[in-house]
């Protein structure tokens, strides 16, 4: 049986869930450990100290109670005791959760012990009550301690048993007295494991509650970012789309430095779409995506799809030199992919790309409309020049100039 964060019950959902001895399900303890270890752990050690204090400050009430055996209460709690404690405290610092946990029970268990055995070796005539120390061993354990439900219960049953044998073979005493003590003990242990369920299941439950509201924080958060990378996202060809193009470009541009602008369109792809289809048409321009996704460089270049069979590529702290180059790479690399186009008239035979350059310098106020249409009249200008080739839109002026460049 779990439970979710809720408190309801749940099947396999992978929830972060506790069972009925307050567990935590493997992974969410381990989620546990890691957020409040320190926590816990700083917890421990000031309620140990305290506790080790306050435990031998009861060597007063042995002098008064069981003179017979004060010197052996002195040596036992200073001696045994106390060097013992100090050890569990530095092991606990250091252990992980559940043999800090269960040490945590041996170290009462033995703490219970010492009043328990001077319970029931004394001969002083007011040596029986010192019975009342032992309640408050369960007390400290379970309330204030803190021990997780499951090792309460094991303390608390140990406990009880060992008081019971303590008693029950104590000699000189009535056998109503026996069943007073008993009583007075069991009702106390109860009444502290009682009131550390409580705790332990309000800390269970607000621990999952608080998991599962930060898990769907986290996911919230992760289905946000997934739209927005969505809504920035050709979903052809996974490149960058028109959108997002246009805030990179404005951004870019309203930086003081140079920019260039690559215009790229595929040639005669209507031709393509019409003899092999739409569909082959979209695996065409998903190959050819893959070009632009080598070329993207996170600082420096950046590549979309401008629309249809039409992409960009915006650069920027370059030259207008490395541009040229940059779309002469554009043309080779999607010509090397060889990819069939049998509608076309002239003798290629296969998928090219034409590309036109606009190159905007550092210092100069740019407006990327403008820069746009500058490499878009340069690319116009290379598809009148027979396409396959690119034309730089400075070096317009001369009609060969700028297509394929020679050296580049």
């Amino acid at each position: 049986m779990g439970f979710d964060g809720s408190g309801d019950k749940v099947g396999q959902a992978p929830q972060p869930s506790f069972d009925r001895w307050l567990r935590f399900d493997p992974q969410t303890a381990l989620v546990d450990e890691a957020e409040n270890r320190g926590d816990r752990i700083k917890h421990l050690r000031l309620t140990i100290f305290i506790g080790l204090i306050i435990y031998n400050l009861f060597i007063l009430s042995n002098l008064l109670l069981v003179p017979d055996l004060f010197v052996l209460s002195i040596l036992m709690r200073v001696f045994l005791v106390t060097p013992a404690t100090l050890a569990i405290v530095w092991v606990v610092s250091r252990a992980r959760a559940r043999v800090r946990e269960n040490i945590l029970v041996l170290g009462l268990i033995g703490v219970h012990a010492l009043p328990l055995g001077l319970f029931w070796a004394t001969q002083a005539d007011l040596g029986t009550y010192v019975f009342g120390e032992l309640a408050l061993t369960i007390i400290y354990g379970n309330m204030l301690l803190g021990l997780r439900f499951r090792q309460a219960v094991i303390f608390t049953t140990l406990a009880l048993c060992m008081t019971a044998a303590a008693v029950a073979t104590k000699p000189q005493i009535p056998l109503d007295l026996q069943l007073a003590f008993m009583l007075q003990f069991t009702v106390a242990s109860l009444f502290s494991l009682y009131a550390n369920h409580l705790v332990e299941y309000r800390r269970c439950v607000d621990f999952t509650r608080a998991l599962c509201s930060t898990r769907r924080a986290e996911l919230a958060e992760q289905t946000t970012q997934l739209h927005r990378v969505m809504s920035k996202t050709d979903a052809l060809t996974t490149l960058p789309n028109r959108r997002y193009l246009d805030e990179k470009l404005e951004d870019w541009c309203q930086k003081d430095q140079a920019i260039a602008i690559l215009m790229i369109d595929i040639d005669h792809f209507k031709l393509f779409n019409d003899t092999l289809g739409h569909p082959a048409g979209d695996d065409c321009l998903r190959q050819i995506a893959t070009v632009f996704k080598s070329l993207c460089q996170p600082d420096t270049v950046f590549c979309a799809r401008f629309g249809g069979e039409e992409f960009t590529i915006v650069m920027r702290k370059s030259t207008e030199l490395a541009a040229a180059r940059l779309a002469q790479k554009v043309v080779s690399e999607i010509a090397a992919l060889a990819i069939a186009h049998p509608g076309r008239s002239d003798a290629i035979g296969i998928v090219t790309a034409s590309v036109g350059v606009a190159y905007h310098p550092k210092g100069e106020k740019c407006a990327p409309e403008a820069v746009l249409a500058r490499a878009d009249d340069a690319l116009y200008r290379a598809k009148q020049l027979g396409r396959n080739g690119f034309v730089v839109a400075s070096q317009m002026a001369a009609p060969l100039s700028g297509h394929k460049l020679a050296g580049l």
